[in-house]
C-alpha cells in the first residue's frame, strides 16, 4: 500500500499485490496512522495478486470515517474478472457505491 499526499488537496491511496489476511495488519496500521488531510481522497485497487474480503471491510470502515468527516472520496476498483465477480456477488460494490455516492 502506498499513500501519497499532494499539495493540491488530494491524497492518493494505492493498493496492489497481496491484499489478503497476512497483509491486513500492515494496511490497517498505515490507515490508522494516516493524518486525514483536507481535499479529495482517491483510492485505487489494482494489480491484485491475492484478495481477501476482510480487506474490503477495513477499507470500507476507513472510507466511512472519511465520509463522516465530510471528505470527498473517489474509489477506483480495477479488479480482474474473478475478483470483480466476487466483489459484485457479495454486494460490496453496491455498498461502496452507496457509501460514496449516497
Amino acid at each position: 500500500m502506498q499513500i501519497q499526499d499532494e499539495e493540491k488537496g488530494k491524497t492518493q491511496y494505492l493498493f496492489q499485490g497481496d491484499l489478503g489476511v497476512s497483509a491486513l495488519q500492515e494496511i490497517y496500521s498505515q490507515l490508522s496512522e494516516q493524518k486525514i488531510q483536507k481535499g479529495t481522497h482517491y483510492f485505487r485497487v489494482s494489480e491484485v495478486e491475492h484478495l481477501d474480503m476482510s480487506f474490503f471491510q477495513v477499507l470500507y470502515a476507513y472510507i466511512q470515517q472519511l465520509r463522516k468527516e465530510g471528505k470527498e472520496v473517489i474509489v477506483d476498483f480495477q479488479l480482474d474478472e474473478e475478483n470483480g465477480r466476487v466483489f459484485d456477488r457479495s454486494g460490496l460494490r453496491k455498498a461502496f457505491d452507496h457509501l460514496i455516492n449516497g
